[in-house]
């Protein structure tokens, strides 16, 4: 009897529970996976995939989606992790934070999640990254929307019957037309005189070869300034940057580049004096992914305001992109410019540059700002037309 009674409940109860909780985990990650990496497919849609958590009765089933969802943001941070030889406690600490984060969705109100971890600056994946697919021009009331929608979602009516069923219908209706609604998003234009250009370096052995194949295939763009990307520039090599101070003036160029600190943890940009070359940081990393894009200190953000012809310029690099505290700590947001920073060498295979550039674009849209876009190895933003350049001191 007693072995007919375990059968029947393992046949019966345990197999189908966990069966559909799998199922409810891989319908999550495939929502979030074809929203953040598919590039023909809006952001707004990985979305979809968290309506049904919000919606959900059972902690359980709420757990395992919010498991399997955010399962697909955080994917790069752990192929980084892996490549750049993170240690098993920065392993063990993304880990517990993978679970932790399913665990608030599940016993909390989504809304209430999602404000949450709005607080936390290493938070990966928030849902709100999404919110300037949905509505364009709206700043931080697009934030605060976009909680009181999921807020109201998980905030169902109680019982069974007719109540429940037209709550679902809404619940559907609304989805659809918020989905349909990012499909249709256009694709901001780039600020006028900025083009984003394809420059291919060869494989090389050393630093200073790598430099050098670089700059050949640099040097057939033109442009009064010249954004380059992440690291490119690496301080503890000590003529890297009298190498590039010698390219800005051979191509009379400004440039802005990315550079590793000595320290190895801290990620900046530096504007290559054209006049005496003497390069100076104007921006230094917010906000880093600890133990594998940086420590766990805020950077000091905007070191210089840059203006190109009365905007505003602003950077966000490498992981920074997807992390909605480093979008609000900038001030003067409307109308300016936004450069997109980053090296994506280290999270290949995972198509994390289709990620940024979707992210990029729907918090640039968000505020109203005009994003470019400039990657170590595969894209360089440039401005052709004169341009006025000033800088204050912050």
């Amino acid at each position: 009897m007693e072995i007919s009674a375990a059968r029947s409940w393992f046949g019966s109860r345990w197999i189908p529970t966990a069966r559909s909780s799998g199922l409810a985990a891989a319908g999550g990650f495939a929502a979030a996976g074809l929203g953040c990496y598919v590039p023909d497919i809006p952001l707004a849609f990985a979305l979809a995939g968290l309506v049904p958590a919000a919606i959900a009765r059972s902690p359980a089933r709420r757990f395992a989606i919010a498991l399997g969802w955010h399962a697909a943001p955080m994917l790069p941070a752990a192929v980084g992790l892996w490549h750049l030889g993170g240690t098993g406690i920065t392993a063990g600490l993304l880990a517990a934070w993978w679970v932790l984060t399913a665990l608030a969705f599940a016993w909390l109100n989504t809304g209430i999640a999602i404000a949450l971890s709005l607080m936390i600056p290493w938070h990966i994946g928030s849902v709100v990254l999404a919110a300037g697919d949905l509505w364009p021009g709206a700043g931080n009331g697009g934030l605060a929307l976009m909680i009181l929608v999921f807020a109201a979602l998980s905030a169902q009516p109680g019982g069974s019957g007719r109540w429940r069923r037209l709550w679902l219908l809404i619940v559907l209706a609304m989805a659809a037309a918020s989905v349909g609604s990012a499909w249709q998003l256009h694709v901001p234009a780039r600020p006028s005189g900025f083009t984003e250009v394809r420059a291919w370096p060869r494989p090389a052995l050393t630093t200073a070869a790598h430099d050098r194949s670089r700059m050949a295939a640099l040097e057939r763009i033109t442009g009064d300034i010249l954004v380059l990307g992440e690291n490119v520039v690496h301080r503890s090599e000590p003529s890297a940057i009298d190498r590039w101070c010698e390219f800005a003036a051979r191509q009379g160029s400004l440039l802005y580049v990315g550079v590793l600190e000595p320290d190895g943890t801290r990620s900046t940009i530096h504007a290559l004096d054209l006049e005496h070359c003497v390069p100076r940081p104007v921006y230094e990393r917010t906000i880093g992914l600890p133990g594998v894009t940086g420590g766990w200190r805020i950077g000091q953000g905007d070191i210089e305001a840059v203006l190109l012809d009365d905007r505003r310029f602003h950077w966000t690099i490498c992981f920074e992109t997807f992390t909605p505290l480093a979008w609000l700590l900038k001030p003067g947001k409307r109308g300016a410019i936004v450069a997109v920073i980053a090296n994506d060498r280290w999270v290949r295979p995972v198509p994390v540059a289709v990620m940024r550039e979707k992210v990029g674009r729907s918090m640039a849209r968000l505020w109203g700002m005009a994003p470019v876009f400039a990657t170590t190895d595969r894209t360089v933003s440039m401005r052709k037309s004169p341009v006025n350049v000033s800088r204050d001191r912050q």
